[in-house]
């Protein structure tokens, strides 16, 4: 991870992620998330580039150790083999820190973008695959729109937030050279899939620590 301030307000980073996660990855260098950001005031700041996807209490953060309780994640919201679908997308944002002293403080993004996915870069698309019948697997989350809103309330400990997401999903696959297209006489690159769909997702946030 590299983080930089060229000028006074401007924040630019990068970070390269490689990991051995059974059959994904397999050491491959990837960029996971490279941005710049311009925070004008505390509450206004405005960032461009592969941002990090807001979802959740750490999805911005799983990686930083000590800004979390649990040694691990919990799976059903930060899943491994997704992380690929969910670190990240291609975008502009714009957020900021609201504070004040009566009751606590606030943190809101709002972004859009895109991303896009393929065979060769999440298991997440790998898995409908399993039996290695397609080729040109490419899933493109476009239109894409995301909020967040974590409160940090009066209370010592105590913090809820909120995240969404919305976006026109299309999912495109073709034939390969498998054995059973074969025998059904499918040439390899028939397109087999063509599926659009919007997909909406939220997720509601409360933690409470003592000690």
């Amino acid at each position: 991870t590299v983080l930089a301030n060229p000028i006074d307000r401007i924040t630019v980073g990068l970070q390269i992620l490689s990991r051995d996660l059974g059959d994904i990855s397999n050491n491959e260098l990837d960029i996971d998330w490279a941005y710049g950001t311009y925070r004008w005031r505390d509450w206004f700041g405005i960032s461009a580039g592969l941002l990090k996807v807001p979802w959740g209490f750490y999805n911005e953060s799983r990686d930083i150790d000590l800004l979390r309780p649990w040694v691990f994640l919990p799976t059903s919201l930060y899943n491994e083999r997704l992380r690929d679908a969910y670190s990240s997308y291609t975008g502009i944002s714009i957020g900021g820190d609201i504070l004040t002293d009566r009751f606590g403080s606030a943190t809101y993004s709002i972004g859009y973008g895109e991303k896009v996915l393929s065979n060769d870069s999440t298991a997440y698309i790998m898995d409908i695959n399993q039996e290695n019948v397609f080729q040109n697997i490419q899933n493109k989350a476009h239109d894409l729109l995301l909020s967040k809103f974590d409160w940090e309330t009066p209370i010592p400990g105590m913090r809820i937030g909120a995240s969404f997401l919305t976006c026109l999903l299309d999912l495109t696959a073709e034939t390969n050279s498998h054995q059973g297209w074969i025998e059904n006489d499918v040439p390899p690159g028939t397109p087999i899939i063509d599926n659009s769909g919007r997909l909406s997702a939220i997720v509601l946030s409360a933690e409470y620590t003592l000690g």
